[in-house]
């Protein structure tokens, strides 16, 4: 295990701190502008790639068969686009670019995994910690501060008030409250596979996700609450974790109810006079692609084409959508790559695996690449390994 030493362990802490921040929020720019998307990657890659060369030891090595799936998929993605469509050299570059990202941060798990769960920690805190600001600076001011714009300029934060219940929908560092569920939702799973262990930081994490008022935020967090009490209530009993788990139920229904989460699920979906304009466009997507022709059923639209002009959030649909809006037929293929990478061998990862393909996070998103690739690095280590 590589240890780090002031000044040296002081920057190489700040720098994959900065590229870590950059790599696991989602950001939003106009027109879809993939310039500011690749500039952020090979950031992200330099930073990375900065504190593997002075920070790493000697076991950063590639395991050869996620390297070969990679480039599959990206073979795959090019070779199936280009019968209908051209493939664009920059989705291309960004597609690379985040798989990249995701084979670095594989590299610093193998051999500085205390590195890595300290940044994850540091990132949730963080995100806690800002959404909290968010509520409380509504309730004493009545003010939604948008805090992703103001840390970055070029990304547009979708923070907003509900004004039928007076309820906020808060975003902490991301673009939206959905974006905070989805992303927060992967890193804490991340800290539970790397840790082995449910800490203080993921259970934070956790509690934070329905104060965003996102009903993707609050289906992540049942996911997730489901595989912490299955885990400890079936698979390692414990009487007194019974008794902690069932207070932590009551305490948690509680303060659901108090911030009024009960009452928004029960506004969002059982009010008829409730019109829900981001479920209509996924509905939308969807129709598009039901009532589309044969061909385009079956061969899909080609490699991030989006063809329904119309439909404004394809990617909110979800990752598993979104391969067979794109690929049609042929993104069984791809599905069968990613589990190929993966294999997950234990709960936790294989509910990251289900999160990932409901979730918006889409192909070029370098925290796909860097969870795949994770649950592929934990399998390979040992128990020990980890804990070390």
């Amino acid at each position: 295990m590589t240890h780090y030493n002031f000044p040296n362990g002081f920057f190489l802490k700040i720098f994959i701190l900065i590229a870590s921040v950059l790599a696991f929020t989602s950001f939003e720019v106009q027109d879809g502008n993939k310039l500011y998307l690749l500039t952020i990657n090979f950031l992200i890659i330099s930073l990375v790639g900065f504190v593997i060369y002075f920070g790493g030891g000697s076991r950063f090595n590639i395991y050869y068969n996620d390297l070969l799936m990679l480039i599959l998929f990206i073979v795959l993605a090019t070779s199936m686009s280009s019968i209908s469509n051209t493939v664009s050299f920059s989705s291309l570059l960004l597609l690379v670019s985040a798989m990249v990202i995701g084979l670095q941060y594989s590299f610093l798990i193998k051999d500085c995994r205390v590195l890595v769960v300290w940044v994850i920690r540091v990132i949730i805190i963080l995100n806690v910690i800002l959404l909290l600001y968010q509520l409380i600076s509504f309730f004493l001011f009545g003010i939604i501060t948008d805090i992703h714009s103001v840390l970055f300029p070029f990304s547009e934060g979708k923070q907003n008030l509900i004004k039928a219940l007076g309820i906020p929908r808060l975003t902490g560092a991301y673009n939206e409250p959905g974006s905070y569920g989805t992303w927060i939702s992967l890193l804490i799973l991340t800290l539970i596979v790397l840790e082995r262990k449910l800490s203080i930081t993921a259970i934070a994490g956790l509690v934070s996700l329905p104060l965003t008022f996102s009903v993707s935020s609050i289906i992540y967090f049942g996911l997730i609450l489901g595989a912490i009490l299955a885990k400890n209530l079936i698979v390692n009993f414990d009487v007194k974790k019974v008794i902690l788990l069932l207070f932590f139920a009551v305490a948690l229904v509680f303060l659901l109810i108090n911030f009024g989460v009960i009452e928004y699920l029960e506004w969002r979906f059982f009010n008829d006079s409730v019109t829900d304009s981001t479920t209509d466009l996924k509905f939308e997507a969807i129709n598009f692609l039901i009532n589309s022709d044969s061909l385009r059923f079956f061969m899909g639209s080609g490699f991030m084409v989006n063809d329904c002009h119309s439909c404004l959030s394809i990617q909110d649909v979800g990752l598993a959508f979104n391969l067979f809006f794109q690929f049609g037929f042929f993104s069984i293929l791809f599905l069968v790559v990613i589990f190929v990478i993966c294999k997950p061998l234990n709960l936790f990862a294989g509910v990251m695996l289900i999160v990932l393909l409901l979730s918006k996070v889409y192909i070029f998103n370098p925290i796909l690449w860097f969870c795949i690739l994770l649950i592929s690095a934990t399998n390979k280590l040992g128990v020990d390994e980890l804990s070390s």
